[in-house]
């Protein structure tokens, strides 16, 4: 019996839904840890140092989607390589990172870049530490795409887990130990982050199978020549890491222009509950990258039927994960914001329904990970972004809150969902009218 999920969205679905409320306890547990400790403004200061390299998201340069493509569809021999030219150019990458991070400490100094006073003299180093070790997280990091491209997304979201945990350890035998003292308690962030990054690494080598002294053997051998042919996929990816972040990250920025700081407050409570729930949705949807492109090289009327059955199992999750936003958020806010920041009903709506719209292009999405759908994907996300920003400026101002979030609606429905199902079904339809089954 054909199973209607398609495959590894459910197991996905499970781990990241325990894994989420493991992650948030153990976060919210670093936090009253630092907070009573050190004190609130130490703790502000350490998370501002401590996660500075989430202001990185691009610093793999979109690699990681070669070694996804490369495991979900190659064979193991070639996948291989493509791993170790990817681990080869992400270590130029850490070097070139940690150089930068050097010269940045010894000329203008971090305190003034960051904005922390002087009375806290170890912000250089600790900075330079902090971003040492994101550096060195960034070959490991390939792990998780690595257990993605082998079907294993499940096992990367529970061992996602292993971060947040061992930032909370770390934190905590640094704090009883007396250790790090001041603000270095910030090392602790990157530290957890490298230490889910090599699990990840060690498990996806195992599942391959191949030995960590082979790959490093294969990565030092890995020639310029290997590392440009991995543009194909890393630049457009590139290109919709960048772009992501600036069409829905700037709406804070915009509110701050063109609307009150009470709007920007109740802008900033229900992006903290949306968040959550587009993590659910977003995990869940990964495993189809893999399945769909090994699919496609068995069974177009297969992959066909797949797609079809994950834009209705992700319709249907979008409706559950948005009437949980409507219900929930006016109660939520109830309590955390103490009656001062009340998030209403017809707000909620606006935040739902820009969930449905990015759920709804999640297969499509999932689809066009080959070269050529990425390369459409970045044309799409380059123009969804230069319609969102100026039409979220405009309705920020007479919508308040609801305005940037209405005008992303708008952006991504035109820009990214429907364009993303025309050309997965001109794909589709080309596929067939090659002779391919």
């Amino acid at each position: 019996m054909r199973r209607w999920v398609p495959a590894g969205v459910s197991s996905s679905l499970r781990a990241r839904a325990i894994s989420l409320p493991v992650s948030a306890v153990a976060g919210v547990a670093t936090s009253a840890m630092i907070i009573n400790g050190r004190s609130p403004h130490v703790y502000g200061f350490a998370m501002l140092i401590g996660t500075i390299f989430l202001l990185l998201p691009f610093a793999d340069l979109g690699l990681g989607a070669s070694v996804v493509d490369a495991f979900a569809v190659g064979k193991s021999t070639d996948a291989v390589r493509v791993l170790a030219a990817s681990l080869k150019a992400l270590l130029y990458i850490s070097a070139i990172l940690v150089i930068l991070a050097g010269g940045i400490t010894v000329t203008v100094g971090w305190n003034r870049l960051l904005g922390i006073p002087i009375e806290f003299p170890e912000v250089d180093s600790v900075v330079l530490i902090c971003i040492a070790i994101f550096a060195t997280s960034l070959p490991f990091g390939l792990g998780q795409r690595l257990l993605l491209g082998l079907g294993k997304n499940h096992l990367a979201v529970w061992i996602s887990c292993v971060s947040p945990i061992g930032t909370l350890l770390v934190a905590g035998v640094g704090l009883w130990a007396a250790f790090l003292p001041g603000l270095s308690v910030a090392v602790a962030f990157p530290t957890g982050l490298l230490i889910g990054s090599i699990l990840a690494f060690a498990v996806g080598l195992r599942l391959v199978p191949i030995s960590f002294a082979e790959v490093a053997k294969l990565t030092k051998n890995a020639t310029l020549r290997d590392i440009k042919k991995l543009h194909r996929l890393a630049l457009p990816m590139l290109v919709v890491t960048l772009s992501l972040p600036i069409a829905f990250q700037s709406d804070r920025f915009i509110l701050a222009h063109q609307s009150t700081p009470h709007e920007l407050a109740l802008y900033a409570l229900a992006a903290q509950l949306y968040n959550p729930m587009w993590a659910v949705a977003s995990t869940a949807a990964l495993p189809l990258w893999p399945t769909f492109r090994s699919r496609m090289l068995e069974s177009i009327r297969a992959t066909r039927s797949e797609w079809l059955r994950a834009i209705a199992l992700f319709s249907g999750l979008s409706v559950l994960l948005g009437t949980a936003l409507i219900v929930g958020g006016p109660l939520i806010s109830d309590i955390v914001g103490s009656g001062q920041v009340q998030l209403s009903a017809p707000l909620m709506v606006v935040f739902a329904l820009f969930l449905v719209v990015q759920c709804l292009h999640l297969p499509s999405g999932m689809f066009l990970m080959d070269a050529g759908g990425l390369r459409f994907q970045a044309v799409c996300v380059l123009v969804m972004l230069m319609v969102n920003l100026p039409l979220s400026w405009i309705l920020a101002a007479p919508y308040g809150t609801a305005g940037p979030v209405m005008a992303s609606i708008i952006a991504v429905f035109c820009c990214q969902l429907i364009p993303g199902i025309w050309r997965t079904r001109a794909t589709l339809i080309t596929a067939v009218n090659l002779g391919k089954s």
